[in-house]
């Protein structure tokens, strides 16, 4: 008889404990790991003054200062040596005279430093006297190892120049119990109900284990690839050449407006040895911020460079504003480094930071964790295309969002702009101040630059703003003012407008502000899929393949109106399709309405390129019912159109059109030039349709970067298009409908490019910016004619094998699409 406790879970099942104590388990693994990269604090080395060679045999020993803090890290520089030879070094670490720490180097594991890593922080009590020992136990050679010193260290005279890292153990170890006791609490809970000696429950352990060495392996690799800071400036164009002569000193000047550097990187040449003095000083004040010498072990050679780059890392934070740097060369010939074309120098900033690394853990953690719940549920998640959708989307989903900031997402500095003056007319800061921003917005807008690494400044989203806002005030930027962007409604960008408009009336700071706001366009995006995956009686598949492809996740997250757009264009789509089936469904047509209403609404009326759908609701046994349907919704878009951009349009013109009289075409030229138009037209389709297909599911992602295989999205689309082919709808297209399908598609590949011709060089061969995912909504149609075909299956264990087939497409299209997030996530974060 069992005697255990119920509580308030006894109708809890063995699979579902075992998923709430696997999920407790990763949570708190999780937690662990990103509780270690927060709480630690990184404590720069002191500048390097000279070298120490340490003989064989000799042992050199410094003292390591008694702080009271906790010693998680120390990174011991070396110089420059015979690589070629054979070292071993001893490396001990004591207190009072007691080793806490010991190990051997390898002269193949020693670079330019080495990081030791203590399994537990270790408090340096003030009580107490701590060393570190190197001790040269190389036999077979006379040759010394070389150690950095500098004069200004912790010891007396010359000192080791090392790196500690200190580990805030008391704040972390709070956040670590508390996380335990969730965990044990939840584990005794759930165990309190089920045996584990169960097949199931060890399943699911198994499984759970499975996930955290899966994790933690493909992180790991990820780790040794994953620089521990994030670019804040990279070299830009320039050819004159400064040249500093042996013994010369020259000064140079540059700015910069990020949330601060550590280190820094100039492009050099010389001859001979290399010994430069730097120094950094404070333009306005004078003050010296840092200084400190470059030689042979500072060059670098990045692959993107023929010409290799003296690193300094200064260990010191500087913050935005004027610096001057000079360099004294003391070497024995002239050192030559780049300008750039207003006279500065030529520089890389690099600020120190793991945020990578904690990205890494995170999402590798969210797909791994989702490749094994569809391999574990796939009984419940493939039952309903709708399960699978929603399943998928939210962690695929998310992993966008994180991977791409809002500043590598295209065309986020003329849309958050626009957001962002919806937003004050909401809150009444409407004419002067219709382009104004909060100071920490504006630094954030004008300070992340898509130039600089595409924009992938992860950590100054993290640094440049605080949690909670510091000033409330309006800042106006006449750099900000997007007028061309007037002319599009709010309806466009409604979502981002909610939640930016929520931020700023919470006080959140600038990133928190921007990310909220993403997270409204996301949900809204994911609510608009789903709905038009419900509510379509044929091709559900190919609704939710759409929506599901990486082009279409990088956008729902971004502040443009193509995430309106396509939500709109979907979700109308949709609302078609099941009108046609249900005919008399008034609640559909209202639906179907608003949706119209706001098909003319979004992007100047550009979605209306899909109206011609509405054709697919007349009917000829009721032709006078299906008239009036159809008038009513296309008059909602037609009204839509007229009211926001001829009643309430602010813009002069839409900005596509393009005007006469400059370098460029306008979209009248297709008007007056059909033929000549259509000439260009076939050129551009010609000259790009590998591009433009392989763009339209997401090969080239952020700014038309070439980031993904094609032949893992056209694995990824065949096999959406196979379960398609094979999904059971509750409406048959006939051949007429196909044929009513086909003129969105034809409209949509005469019109688009016209749109692009205000970009376009006069007496160009081919229309310019043409992009896969302004056809994107154009993709449902096309697929519903290519795949929607008569199967005519009677048999029982055929319906059955179809089905297994059916399931198969649905876990491969999941394991593809996580692949694809790792592929992103190695492209990205390891740059």
């Amino acid at each position: 008889m069992n005697r255990r406790p119920e509580f308030f879970m006894k109708n809890v099942k063995t699979k579902k404990g075992a998923l709430i104590i696997a999920l407790a388990l990763l949570c708190y693994m999780m937690l662990s790991v990103c509780i270690s990269f927060v709480f630690l604090r990184k404590e720069y080395a002191p500048d390097i003054s000279g070298t120490y060679s340490i003989a064989p045999g000799e042992v050199y020993t410094d003292d390591i200062s008694a702080n009271g803090k906790y010693l998680k890290k120390i990174d011991i520089g070396f110089a420059l040596f015979d690589r070629a030879a054979t070292y071993l070094v001893k490396v001990r670490l004591t207190e009072n005279e007691k080793s806490f720490y010991e190990t051997v180097l390898k002269s193949s594991d020693i670079n330019d430093h080495y990081e030791i890593e203590l399994f537990s922080a270790k408090k340096l009590d003030p009580g107490n006297t701590y060393k570190i020992e190197l001790t040269n136990i190389t036999t077979g050679n006379e040759n010394p190892v070389t150690v950095n010193i500098s004069s200004n260290g912790e010891g007396k005279g010359s000192s080791l120049c090392v790196r500690k890292t200190y580990e805030d153990v008391r704040a972390a170890n709070i956040l670590r119990v508390i996380s335990f006791l969730i965990t044990f609490t939840a584990v005794t809970l759930i165990f309190l109900r089920f045996d584990v000696s169960k097949v199931s429950a060890a399943k699911m352990i198994t499984v759970s284990l499975s996930v955290i060495v899966i994790t933690f392996i493909l992180t790991f690799d990820l780790f040794d690839k994953i620089e521990p800071f994030y670019t804040l400036h990279i070299y830009g164009a320039g050819s004159e050449i400064a040249v500093i002569e042996p013994g010369e000193t020259k000064d140079f000047t540059f700015g910069f407006g990020g949330s601060g550097f550590d280190s820094l990187s100039f492009i050099g040449e010389w001859e001979g040895n290399l010994d430069l003095k730097l120094e950094l000083k404070d333009t306005d004040t004078g003050e010296l911020i840092w200084e400190g010498r470059s030689d042979e072990s500072s060059v670098i050679l990045p692959d993107n460079y023929a010409t290799p780059s003296v690193l300094a890392d200064m260990g010191v934070l500087a913050p935005k504003g004027t610096y001057d740097l000079s360099i004294k060369n003391e070497s024995d010939g002239p050192f030559s480094t780049y300008l750039l074309e207003d006279g500065s120098i030529n520089l890389d900033l690099f600020r120190s930071s793991d945020i990578k690394r904690v990205l890494a853990l995170l999402i590798t953690f969210i797909i791994v964790a989702y490749v094994f719940a569809i391999c574990l549920f796939k009984e419940k998640i493939f039952k309903d295309i709708r399960s699978f959708f929603i399943v998928s989307v939210i962690p695929l989903g998310l992993c966008y969002f994180l991977l791409f900031t809002p500043s590598s997402i295209p065309d986020n500095h003329n849309h958050f702009p626009a957001v962002y003056r919806y937003s004050n007319i909401l809150m009444l800061h409407g004419g002067d101040e219709e382009w104004s921003m909060r100071s920490e917005d504006l630094d954030l807008f004008n300070g992340v630059d898509a130039k600089e690494n595409g924009g992938f400044q992860y950590g100054e989203y993290l640094y440049r703003t605080s949690f909670f806002e510091k000033d409330h005030a309006l800042v106006d930027d006449p750099e900000v003012h997007r007028d061309f962007m007037k002319y599009y409604s709010i309806f466009g960008y409604l979502p981002q407008v909610i939640g930016l408009t929520l931020a700023r009336l919470l006080r959140l700071g600038g990133a928190m502000s921007v990310y909220l706001a993403r997270a409204f366009i996301f949900a809204f995006s994911v609510f608009a899929a789903f709905n038009a995956i419900k509510k379509t009686p044929v091709g559900k598949g190919i609704f939710a393949l759409v929506s599901l492809v990486p082009i279409t996740l990088m956008m729902d997250s971004g502040f443009s109106y193509d995430s309106m757009v396509f939500a709109v264009s979907i979700s109308f789509t949709a609302c078609i399709l099941a009108l046609k089936k249900d005919k008399d469904d008034k609640r559909l047509l209202i639906e179907l309405m608003i949706w119209a209403f706001l098909l003319g609404a979004v992007k100047g009326g550009g979605g209306l390129l899909i109206l011609p759908l509405i054709i697919l609701l007349f009917d000829r046994d009721d032709a006078k019912t299906s008239i009036k349907k159809c008038g009513l919704v296309a008059g909602c878009s037609i009204v839509s159109v007229i009211f926001f951009n001829k009643i309430m349009q602010i813009g002069n013109h839409l900005f596509q059109f393009g005007e006469e009289g400059n370098e460029f075409m306008s979209t009248s030229y297709a008007l007056r030039h059909p033929v000549g138009y259509l000439k260009l037209l076939f050129t551009t389709y010609i000259e790009n349709f590998s591009d433009m297909t392989g763009a339209m599911l997401g090969t080239h992602l952020s700014w038309l970067e070439y980031v993904m295989p094609i032949l893992l999205l056209i694995i990824m689309a065949s096999l959406m298009g196979l379960y398609s082919i094979l999904e059971k709808d509750e409406l048959i297209l006939k051949s007429r409908d196909k044929y009513i399908l086909m003129i969105p598609v034809g409209l949509g590949l005469f019109i688009t490019p016209m749109m692009l011709l205000s970009a376009t060089y006069v007496g160009w061969p081919f229309i310019q910016g043409v992009q896969g995912r302004y056809y994107l909504a154009l993709l449902i149609p096309v697929l519903l004619i290519l795949t929607k075909f008569s199967l005519r299956i009677v048999d029982e264990r055929k319906a059955a094998e179809i089905k297994i087939i059916k399931d198969r497409c649905l876990l491969m299209t999941g394991i593809i699409s996580a692949i694809a997030v790792y592929y992103i996530e190695r492209s990205y974060l390891t740059r």
